[in-house]
C-alpha cells in the first residue's frame, strides 16, 4: 500500500485517540525484554517515528527506526532529525544476525507482505532473551464494534485478509524461536459519535486511514452516503488492540 497519501497527516491519531494503554505496555516490555543498561530497540514498521520518540523520552534505550514508505520517514526526518531512519522491507531486514535486544512494532504488520517472514526476521536479528512487541488490530477475535466497519464492510472484509490473528502470530513465532509468547489487549477505545461529528472531524476522509484506503471507490461512496443519510444517528465503537509478546530462545 502506497502511505503517500496518509504521511502528512499520519501523527494526527496521536492527538485525537488515547494510546496510553500502548505507551505502558511498551515501556513495560523494553524494561522486562533485556538486562541491557541502554538496550537497543528496532522498530519495524517506524512510520513518522512517533513510538521511537516516546522510547527515546521516557526509557535510556538507543533506538533505530525502519520502514518501507519514503514518505512516511521524510515526516520523521523533519520531526526526529537525531532519530537514526533506515528505508527497508520487513521481511529483509538489512540487520546483522543477534544485533538488537528487542524488535517492535506497532499497527504496523497488516501492512507487510509476508507477517510470517517478518517474525523469522526478528528473531533473526535478536539477541538470545531479547523480545518482539507486536501491537495491532485482531479483527478475527470478534470482540470489536467499531463505526467504520458499520458503515464499510468490505473494510472489515479487508482487515480480516490483511490482519494475522493473535493465534497466528503465537503459532510463527513459536516456530521461528521464540518462547513465552502470548497475546494481551493494551488499548481499548469506547465511543460514541453522531455522523455530523464524524464528518467535522475528519474521520470520512480516505487519506485518514487505511482501511478507507483499500476499498474500491464504489464501497466508500456507499458508507459515506449511509453516514450523511443520518448525521443525527449515533455510531459506537468499541475497539481494541492487542500486543502480541515472545521471547528469543
Amino acid at each position: 500500500m502506497d502511505y503517500t497519501p496518509i504521511a502528512p497527516r499520519f501523527e494526527r491519531r496521536y492527538q485525537e485517540h488515547d494510546y496510553s494503554g500502548v505507551t505502558q505496555a511498551l515501556r513495560a516490555f523494553v524494561a522486562a525484554s533485556t538486562p541491557e543498561a541502554s538496550p537497543l530497540v528496532l522498530e519495524v514498521g517506524a512510520g513518522t517515528g512517533h513510538w521511537l520518540q516516546v522510547l527515546r523520552d521516557s526509557t535510556p534505550s538507543r533506538t533505530v527506526g525502519l520502514d518501507l514508505s519514503e514518505a512516511m520517514l521524510n515526516v520523521a526526518r523533519t520531526a526526529r532529525s537525531e532519530q537514526p531512519l533506515v528505508r527497508a522491507r520487513a521481511e529483509a531486514l538489512p540487520v546483522a544476525n543477534g544485533c538488537f535486544d528487542a524488535v517492535i512494532c506497532i499497527n504496523a504488520v497488516h501492512h507487510f507482505a509476508n507477517p510470517e517472514a517478518f517474525i523469522s526476521e526478528a528473531r533473526r536479528v535478536l539477541k538470545p532473551g531479547g523480545g518482539l512487541f507486536i501491537v495491532g488490530l485482531d479483527p478475527h477475535a470478534g470482540v470489536d464494534t467499531w463505526w467504520l466497519y458499520g458503515a464499510f464492510p468490505d473494510a472489515r472484509d479487508a482487515d480480516l485478509r490483511r490482519y494475522p490473528s493473535g493465534s497466528a502470530m503465537r503459532n510463527w513465532m513459536t516456530q521461528a524461536g521464540f518462547e513465552a509468547c502470548g497475546s494481551e489487549v493494551v488499548q481499548h477505545w469506547t465511543y460514541d459519535l453522531t455522523g455530523e461529528a464524524l464528518r467535522t472531524r475528519g474521520l470520512l476522509e480516505r487519506s485518514g486511514t487505511s482501511q478507507l484506503l483499500v476499498i474500491p471507490d464504489e464501497a466508500y461512496a456507499r458508507g459515506v452516503a449511509l453516514i450523511d443519510a443520518e448525521p443525527a444517528a449515533v455510531r459506537r465503537t468499541h475497539l481494541h488492540l492487542f500486543a502480541t509478546i515472545g521471547t528469543a530462545v
